[in-house]
């Protein structure tokens, strides 16, 4: 079985990957010129059908030649067909359906892909409630703990926003903690004439 590494000229906003539910994880990491800059696992399709399309955002990587590696080796089958099909664009890939599938809450808030659970560090700044919650971009489950951030004017309709805080790795993941708006600048973090939002985490 070959060893995959996959290079990456990043000149898109999202990286796309195939999931299918049940497949083995496979433990992913994104590296730039050989420093570690993102690790998470995955249950990667290595072909037809696809059950969903996880996607990364990555503007913060814009113009930079990245590296994909799977940190065991993938059946070559497998490995070419994710060669082929993790794909970068704009725009999200595979959502049609997005918001009106059969399960899909329709009240709460829910991230558009992958799973979320309990809220951290929730604050109000300049008219927006701030909403950040345990999310694993890439499964269903609890995994790759990410922070998601969502905001919302009225608590009812909530606009997603990109993930604030990324694990360093899968051994150091987001785990629960808070946040607050430092109106008093205790932290000495303030540039400019706006507050600054502290959150906290455990890891």
């Amino acid at each position: 079985m070959p060893d995959f590494h996959l290079p990456l000229a990043i000149t898109s906003r999202y990286l796309h990957f195939p999931i299918r539910a049940g497949s083995p994880k496979i433990i992913l990491q994104i590296e730039h010129q050989g420093q570690l800059v993102r690790e998470f696992s995955a249950e990667l399709a290595g072909g037809e059908p696809v059950d969903w399309w996880a996607f990364y955002d990555m503007s913060a990587f814009h113009g930079m030649a990245l590296t994909l590696k799977a940190l065991s080796p993938l059946p070559n089958p497998q490995a070419t067909w994710l060669a082929e099909n993790i794909r970068q664009s704009n725009a999200l890939v595979g959502v049609e359906d997005l918001y009106h599938e059969a399960y899909r809450p329709q009240f709460h808030f829910t991230p558009r892909r992958g799973w979320n659970n309990d809220p951290n560090g929730m604050v109000y700044h300049q008219g927006e409630w701030h909403l950040f919650y345990q999310h694993n971009p890439f499964g269903t489950y609890s995994d790759n703990l990410h922070w998601g951030h969502a905001v919302s004017r009225d608590l009812v309709r909530w606009m997603e926003l990109p993930v604030a805080l990324y694990p360093k790795s899968l051994a150091d993941m987001v785990y629960s903690g808070g946040g607050l708006v430092d109106r008093e600048n205790t932290a000495g973090w303030k540039q400019g004439e706006e507050d600054a939002l502290v959150l906290a985490f455990t890891s």
